[in-house]
């Protein structure tokens, strides 16, 4: 692909695709939220989060084993440190008061839960499991984010937390600014709040092979990472600094060193390990502060801690789609009111609509539904590939049987478990949602495809489409070249297409350099201009 097309791709999913609800992370502000107690009396997080220092909110789900299993752990955790400050709340996701009730009264928490039957919190946090808890301080603030498996280090997490005060700054807090010197002369001026992606500062405050061995993880860092916007550095005294560098082998190192000889920035982030680095998120967060860390721990924080983009997340989409149905090719993406489906065509030159569906299942026994199904011109379904596996407490299960009850059946059809569509045994809340989101597909593809108007109204949206990002390789064009529109063939903008290639007209027409109201459009002989184009009136 043709590194110019990138800002067409990216221009063109940004219309496409709706901007996606990222997870929280620590140093977000929590979102707040309106929840009824067992007394029917409104609650919402903001109050509780002003009268703790502390506030533990755990997502759960009443029917997930981990969730239960770690209710006397967490019983001992609320016990400690209520005294303290720390209050632990919890809430139900997808359950209403009457299964809740009944969790209670077998589990017994020690700590309120709260019936979320909305998915109120779900949809908020954007989480992908249960349990998923989040620490959050009297301003607000996330300061710890985790799952169960993270439980026996709350306790260090608590603690770091209630003692911190003056200029020490831990997770959440605002990662003051800097100046400093680096061992080159020039003078760095490192600041956050509006930066393309994580910054990691490594302190360094001695030559052994501690230091040494922080000092190459971050050299990595910085040359793997750095393409991407992450910004990375190494703060030292001017000796340490030295005599780290004349230990890398060559001499292509780019990691910044930066001089705090009278360790001014040491102390204002309150440094005192002998090899310490901190990671401060896009908003100027300190998202983690971590000694003896090692660069697989370090490169697996930061990538959970990095939310995908629309358009990396729709990119991934379409590569996935072309490889599950390799047959199927000219993908075009379609944006629905509720949805966003594409068009393809098979090597017979049989149109097809694609649909890609994920639901999570909030269970640690099932497996999340993530699947990609087709419909036919006809409105029948055709092909239907499992993304994720059907498992069972981790261990995949055969679902072909009760996939193959799908195929075939008109997408009008109404599909009932164990009515119509018998159920895999263990796996039933993984069949549901399956069958819930096939029963979706009336509401999703039905004026769509019983519309006799929409063939031809798809192709001219896409006739559109294809104008868009041939007027943007006009404009790439002519940024390189000192030509003449009228000495401009269409053809000699291919190369800044995607692929390399103009793209087509799905109804024949062909595609023309024109100037329209003084600017240069490009035109198709079937269609026209499009009438929704900003530089059309």
């Amino acid at each position: 692909m043709h590194y110019r097309t990138l800002h067409f791709i990216i221009l063109l999913l940004l219309l496409l695709y709706p901007t996606d609800v990222f997870s929280l992370e620590v140093g977000d502000l929590a979102k707040d939220f309106a929840l009824r107690d067992a007394k029917k009396n409104i609650v919402t997080l903001g109050d509780m989060v002003s009268s703790n220092d502390i506030t533990i909110l755990e997502l759960l789900s009443v029917y997930c084993h981990a969730c239960a299993e770690k209710i006397p752990r967490i019983n001992d955790i609320q016990k400690k440190f209520e005294p303290r400050g720390v209050k632990i709340v919890a809430v139900a996701v997808g359950n209403d008061q009457t299964e809740v009730d009944t969790f209670l009264q077998k589990f017994k928490p020690s700590y309120t839960v709260y019936a979320d039957p909305g998915k109120t919190t779900f949809h908020l946090y954007n989480i992908q499991s249960v349990p998923q808890f989040f620490f959050i301080d009297n301003t607000g603030v996330i300061t710890y984010k985790g799952s169960s498996k993270n439980i026996k280090i709350f306790e260090k997490n608590i603690n770091a937390q209630l003692q911190k005060g003056g200029m020490e700054l831990y997770a959440g807090d605002t990662a003051p600014g800097f100046s400093l010197e680096s061992i080159n002369g020039d003078v760095v001026n490192v600041a956050f709040g509006n930066a393309r992606a994580n910054t990691i500062i490594g302190f360094i405050d001695s030559f052994d092979d501690e230091a040494d061995r922080t000092a190459h993880m971050l050299r990595t860092l910085c040359a793997e990472y750095n393409h991407a916007g992450m910004r990375v550095f190494a703060v030292a005294t001017a000796d340490v600094a030295e005599n780290i560098k004349k230990s890398f082998k060559d001499n292509q190192d780019e990691l910044p060193f930066l001089i705090d000889n009278d360790r001014t920035v040491f102390s204002q982030y309150n440094v005192s390990d002998s090899a310490e680095i901190i990671v401060i998120n896009k908003k100027g967060r300190i998202i983690n502060r971590s000694s003896n860390t090692t660069y697989n721990e370090l490169v697996a924080f930061l990538g959970k801690s990095a939310a995908h983009t629309p358009q990396e997340t729709a990119a991934k989409d379409i590569d996935m789609l072309n490889s599950l149905l390799p047959d199927i090719h000219e993908m075009e993406p379609i944006s629905l009111d509720k949805d966003h489906i594409y068009a393809g065509t098979d090597t017979r030159g049989e149109k097809y609509y694609i649909r890609i569906v994920k639901r999570n299942i909030l269970c640690d026994v099932c497996t999340d539904v993530y699947f990609v199904h087709t419909i036919d011109k006809s409105g029948f379904y055709r092909h239907i590939v499992l993304v994720n596996p059907f498992e069972l407490y981790g261990t995949p299960i055969d679902a072909a049987d009760f996939i193959k009850q799908f195929i075939g059946k008109s997408f009008h059809k109404l599909f009932m478990a164990n009515g119509n569509v018998d159920m895999i045994t263990g796996a039933t809340k993984t069949c549901l949602k399956f069958i819930e989101a096939f029963n979706e597909n009336e509401d999703v593809f039905g004026k769509f495809i019983d519309d006799p108007e929409f063939d031809a109204t798809f192709r001219k949206k896409l006739c559109y489409e294809a104008q868009a990002e041939i007027e943007l390789a006009l404009q790439l064009y002519l940024g390189e070249h000192q030509s003449k529109i009228e000495d401009i063939n269409v053809a000699d903008l291919a190369p800044y297409c995607t692929a390399g290639k103009l793209p087509k007209c799905r109804s024949g027409g062909g595609y023309q350099i024109i100037i329209f109201n003084g600017i240069p459009r490009i035109m198709c002989t079937v269609h026209g201009l499009d009438p929704e184009s900003a530089t059309f009136h």
